[in-house]
């Protein structure tokens, strides 16, 4: 006689699974990478920021008063920016503006401007970014 089935496999349960843990896995992969790339970000960001008040503290200090223009333009504080954090992230699109590479279609830019560096505030990568 044939009997119908009424249940599953421990095969076919075994596959389901399997395939429901692929899939988080990599959606968890994709989520820690684009919040690595936003660390990465904040900690350049607070070390540049740092390093811009360093220098500000340095020149007051010496009693000079002087605004740092660019921010390659100064002493080794500033000197190869670009190349001292992960430069395949940093590009310089201007005098006084940059812009970090989050992944292949999402960017931050910021502006160096009247010893201020900073990024548009009403952009959401820049709110995670300062926060």
């Amino acid at each position: 006689m044939y009997q119908s089935k009424q249940a599953f496999t421990l095969i076919e349960l075994i596959f389901v699974v399997l395939i429901i843990f692929i899939i988080s896995t990599i959606a968890f992969l994709k989520i820690t990478s684009s919040n690595q790339n936003i660390i990465s970000c904040k900690n350049d960001y607070y070390l540049i920021n740092k390093a811009i008040k360093e220098k500000l503290q340095e020149n007051t200090f010496k009693n000079i008063n002087l605004k740092i223009e660019q921010l390659e333009d100064t002493d080794i504080l500033f000197s190869n920016i670009l190349n001292n954090f992960n430069s395949s992230s940093w590009k310089k699109i201007s005098s006084n503006k940059y812009i970090y590479k989050l992944s292949k279609d999402k960017s931050v830019e910021f502006v160096y401007l009247n010893n201020v560096f900073t990024c548009d505030k009403s952009n959401e990568l820049c709110k995670k970014v300062l926060n």
